[in-house]
């Protein structure tokens, strides 16, 4: 079953999960949503057995009908890796006779990582599927870092293409915090 994806205010033009990626907001001003929701095609027994990475790409595949298993496990790969402070990415505490998920352990110390960290890869693998490769530009992988708020983030250098612009600026402002002074073009 493919999934495709309509705006919040006009579902009639239906896009591939990488062009909505690629474009950010559509051209109504609208969110991109979904068509339809998928089921888990594996039991919650045997989800509950795999790694954080497993589990990424089980609920992944299931929206991204358009990227490859290959593409989705590369990007999957390097988004959670080292810059988490726990093995297990997202760990699972027992208090009080409930359960708690440990959104805290990337770089920023907040549940956003677990989303910011895979959207570059995201991000790269949909425009090179739209072939966007003009709109990347030659500077594609050359960081600097920045301490914005004290905190180091990634910030994509050179000449941008809009898309990589937009990413960079709301990556920044999210670590930033509103108000933030800081230079995201």
């Amino acid at each position: 079953m493919d999934i495709l994806y309509t705006s919040t205010r006009d579902n009639s033009k239906k896009v591939t999960a990488s062009y909505a990626i690629t474009k950010g907001i559509a051209d109504d001003g609208g969110l991109f949503v979904p068509d339809k929701f998928p089921s888990l095609d594996i039991s919650l027994e045997e989800l509950s057995k795999l790694d954080y990475k497993g589990v990424a790409y089980e609920v992944m595949k299931l929206f991204f009908t358009d990227f490859t298993k290959e593409e989705l496990l590369y990007c999957i790969d390097k988004a959670y890796d080292s810059k988490f402070d726990s093995k297990e990415i997202v760990p699972m505490s027992y208090v009080d006779g409930a359960y708690y998920l440990e959104l805290f352990h990337g770089r920023t110390i907040a549940f956003k990582d677990m989303a910011l960290s895979i959207l570059p890869y995201l991000m790269t693998t949909a425009a090179k599927k739209n072939d966007l490769k003009e709109e990347i530009g030659e500077e594609e992988g050359k960081y600097e870092y920045v301490e914005i708020n004290k905190k180091d983030i990634k910030k994509p250098t050179g000449v941008l293409g809009a898309t990589r612009k937009r990413a960079a600026s709301v990556i920044s402002r999210s670590v930033a915090g509103a108000g933030s002074a800081a230079d995201t073009t």
